[in-house]
Parts: C-alpha cells; sequence; structure tokens
C-alpha cells in the first residue's frame, strides 16, 4: 500500500531540516522513508549543505522521488563568518544567537520555494518557527519534527579550531593509543552503535541518539545537557530500565556546561553497565529485547509500516 495507488498525483511534502547533522539526518531518512511509499518528497537546505544530503540519498533505492532544493542562507548579514552555514560549525557560543537570527532570514527564501512547489504539507524543524506563519500563508499544513574506566572508547568531541587540544589533559591521546579514539567532528554514529563491540553508550540523550541506542540494543551512560534531555532520560533509566545516569541534576545551555560531574563518578558508572553482575546482565537483555521489538516495528507489516501506510491514505483523503 502506498501513495502511488492513488487515482491522482502522488502526495507532495516538502521536509525543511534545521542546519545540524542530528537533525538533517533523521529528517533525511524520514523524506526517504515516505518516498518509499511513492510519495513526492522535496528536501530543502542551504548550498553548503546540499552536498551533505545529497551523498546520503544517492544511494537510496527511493533516490528518484526525492526531489532536493536549496535557499540561500544569510550568514553575513546575520553577523556570522563567511560560509557558516551549519549548526556545528559555529566558533563559540556567543555566535548562536546569530545563527538563529540567520535562521530567521530564510523564510523569504522558503516561501517562494513554497510558491514554486506547491506541496501538500511541509515537514520543517521545530526550530522554524517562522515557517508555522509561512504554511498558514499559504494554506499548507505543517507538520513540526522534534556520543579512566580503563575500558576501550571511541570519545566523539566537537571539531574547534579555537579550542584546538588545550582542554585535553597533556599526553592524552598518547596514553590512550590501543585504548581509546577520539573521532573530532561528525561520526558515523549508528555504524558505531551497531558494531557488536559497543558495550554500553554514552550519550546526552537527544532523542535520535536515544533512538539510535535503542534499535541498536546497547545500554545507556545518560548525561543530559539541554531542552528535553532529561526527559529522555528518566525514559531510559526508570521506564526501559536500559541506561545509568552519572547523576547530572542542572539544566545547561550550549555553552554553559555542569562540570559537577568528577572523573571517579564516570569511571564507576563505565564499570557498573559493563560488569558481570546479575543486574548489567539484565541490563544488555533489556536492552536486545527492545532492538527486536524496535526492528520488528518498522518491518514490512510491523505496526510503524501500517501506521504510516494509514497515514497516507488519511492525508490522501483530505485533498478531495
Amino acid at each position: 500500500m502506498g501513495a502511488e495507488t492513488t487515482a491522482h498525483s502522488p502526495i507532495h511534502i516538502l521536509f525543511f531540516p534545521f542546519m545540524g547533522h542530528g537533525h538533517m539526518i533523521p529528517m533525511v531518512d524520514m523524506a526517504k522513508l515516505f518516498a518509499s511509499k511513492g510519495v513526492k518528497t522535496t528536501i530543502l537546505t542551504t548550498p553548503l549543505n546540499a552536498p551533505f544530503i545529497f551523498k546520503t540519498i544517492e544511494k537510496s533505492k527511493t533516490y528518484s522521488n526525492i526531489n532536493m532544493q536549496t535557499i540561500k542562507f544569510h550568514s553575513i548579514e546575520a553577523g556570522l563568518p563567511n560560509g557558516c552555514e551549519i549548526f556545528d560549525s559555529i566558533p563559540s557560543p556567543e555566535f548562536i544567537p546569530l545563527f538563529f537570527k540567520g535562521t530567521e532570514l530564510l523564510q523569504e527564501g522558503f516561501e517562494q520555494q513554497l510558491s514554486l512547489q506547491r506541496p501538500n504539507s511541509i515537514v520543517s524543524d521545530t526550530f522554524f518557527t517562522r515557517t508555522n506563519d509561512s504554511s498558514a500563508k499559504f494554506n499548507i499544513p505543517r507538520i513540526v519534527f522534534y556520543g579512566a574506566s580503563g575500558q576501550p572508547f571511541i570519545w566523539v568531541v566537537k571539531k574547534s579550531k579555537k579550542d584546538g587540544e588545550e582542554w585535553l589533559p597533556g599526553g592524552f591521546e598518547k596514553r590512550i593509543e590501543g585504548k581509546g579514539l577520539i573521532i573530532r567532528g561528525w561520526a558515523p554514529q549508528v555504524s558505531i552503535l551497531e558494531h557488536e563491540a559497543i558495550g554500553a553508550f554514552m550519550t546526552h540523550c537527544g532523542w535520535n541518539s536515544t533512538l539510535e541506542g535503542v534499535v541498536a540494543g546497547v545500554p545507556f551512560i545518560t548525561w543530559p545537557v539541554s531542552a528535553e534531555q532529561f526527559y529522555n532520560e528518566r525514559l531510559v533509566v526508570d521506564v526501559l530500565k536500559t541506561g545509568v545516569p552519572v547523576g547530572v541534576k542542572r539544566w545547561c545551555l550550549f555553552g554553559d556546561m555542569d562540570d559537577s560531574i568528577k572523573w571517579d563518578t564516570i569511571e564507576k558508572t563505565v564499570r557498573n553497565i559493563l560488569g558481570k553482575d546479575e543486574a548489567a546482565e539484565e541490563m544488555r537483555k533489556k536492552a536486545k529485547e527492545l532492538s527486536r521489538l524496535a526492528r520488528k516495528t518498522v518491518e514490512e507489516g510491523g505496526s510503524s509500516d501500517l501506521d504510516l501506510d494509514a497515514f497516507i491514505v488519511e492525508f490522501d483523503s483530505l485533498r478531495g
């Protein structure tokens, strides 16, 4: 069942992801999923982000159903360095408000694309608040879219020309050779989590990372920072019972990090979750079972697959 079964033209959905890897990847995955059901999809982004998205979709079997359009990101006008078009490239915290100012300047280009593309629906990131006004203006429905224990590890850190390696202890990378790996910048998180050698996932509890960890079947070490991450931590620790918290209690905003967690606390948490005792074994067992159930839902005939079919049929019926 899919949109291609309708008697008239296919449903057309325009996807507009926030310019950050953690936002673009899942929304592009969503676009590919809808395209696999016969839905015509358009992904809207900025010129410097287009190659990353194109690389993500070019090998997809549904590539022919996916169109990509770009609109200019006004970096200079917003007070940002030229070419700063992705959140991950912001040079320092004081530029964050300017980046969000730049996203507001996207509205004109966004509305031009709505006029040209005439989609049946818009899926835009919750950070793009002005797209709500634009969708109302064109009478188009909008849907909001909401990484010392003695153990081997991979540590993904933000790539920063300003900070360099100054925040790392002297000789740290030399001491961890053969046991630890530091990745600067973006990392293939899903591929890493899927590897059989991964015993646990220390994460800030963003929703994307939470879902990816559940599907991969790994226990969590939770270290929330802001947004809804503390709620996600409670889900993992108290409801699913597949995670152990490091103990962060203070909600922080971007660069204002809670530094109250000490190294010995992290060491103890890692040892607990990777231990051989009954509690650790039970947690790993639950994580594997959740992975099995999560994968089953998205298979053909699974609950999520059937829900998507039902959504497309219902949405199509509203077009008259």
